[in-house]
């Protein structure tokens, strides 16, 4: 009706434009929740959504979605809410692998800018720089593991290098006792890295925020072993792992073998 009946005349506009922002800042929800930043936290989640790996929508329609989400968006008022949780989801897709697309992904983070500006969208950008580095600092770190025999353990070991400040990450609440299997190829790219790649700069490893892949081998009466490749936590690893020694532990011999507080076991 603004369009067409009314011409865009710019009061009837301005009358469209308030009512849409007070909906999307004070609708059932928010008052549900007893809080404005409700609306802004639902559409990041529903962002992140759009953004992981979907097999049932292709990129046309993602795109799409998200140009609907941006109308949405440029009428939120706690814009720097959304940017808190995005940049969580964000980063949850960019360590596990899970976007559905890089294009997409900065596609989104180049229109947020258009709308916030630059400042707005510093750190998104940066994880993705971080991403791209790490991708090459991989290759040569096996290049440099090749050539100089070393020995990783027998595993096909990943670790990215994400710069402190830029991605909303905590460091671990306990000193964990990383897995002997997994030691010799942490070591060893400790070393590249802090030696070799740079001088004068530490790494300090989010345990909590890593994962890997197990191969299980269990056995079956009058059968042959069955076989199973399970994804799991640098946590969850390390408990299973105990139990290539023993078949029974309790929390205590848990706790002691991998330094993990009793709740974070549970």
């Amino acid at each position: 009706m603004v369009v067409g009946p009314f011409n865009n005349d710019p009061g009837f506009v301005g009358a469209l434009d308030k009512a849409c922002r007070r909906f999307i800042n004070e609708n059932a929800v928010c008052v549900a929740a007893q809080r404005a930043s409700k609306s802004p936290e639902l559409l990041a989640r529903y962002a992140d959504s759009l953004l992981k790996k979907n097999k049932d929508v292709n990129t046309s329609e993602i795109e799409n979605l998200l140009n609907d989400l941006l109308t949405i968006f440029k009428y939120i008022d706690e814009k720097d809410v959304f940017q808190k949780f995005y940049s969580k989801f964000l980063a949850r897709r960019l360590i596990d692998n899970l976007s559905v697309s890089e294009e997409l992904e900065e596609m989104f983070i180049t229109k947020l800018k258009s709308t916030c500006g630059y400042e707005y969208t510093t750190k998104l950008t940066k994880m993705f720089n971080d991403m791209r580095l790490s991708k090459d600092l991989q290759e040569n770190f096996k290049i440099y593991a090749r050539e100089n025999n070393k020995d990783l353990g027998g595993i096909d070991f990943t670790a990215s290098v994400l710069t402190t400040g830029s991605w909303p990450l905590q460091t671990p609440s306990s000193n964990f006792i990383v897995p002997e299997e997994l030691r010799k190829a942490q070591t060893c790219f400790e070393h590249y890295y802090t030696n070799e790649k740079h001088s004068g700069r530490k790494l300090q490893w989010l345990y909590q925020n890593s994962n890997g892949e197990l191969r299980l081998t269990v056995p079956q009466k009058g059968a042959p072993a069955k076989r199973y490749f399970i994804s799991c936590t640098s946590y969850q690893m390390a408990i299973l792992l105990q139990f290539n020694e023993v078949v029974q532990l309790d929390y205590a011999r848990l706790s002691k073998a991998t330094n993990l507080e009793l709740v974070t076991l549970q």
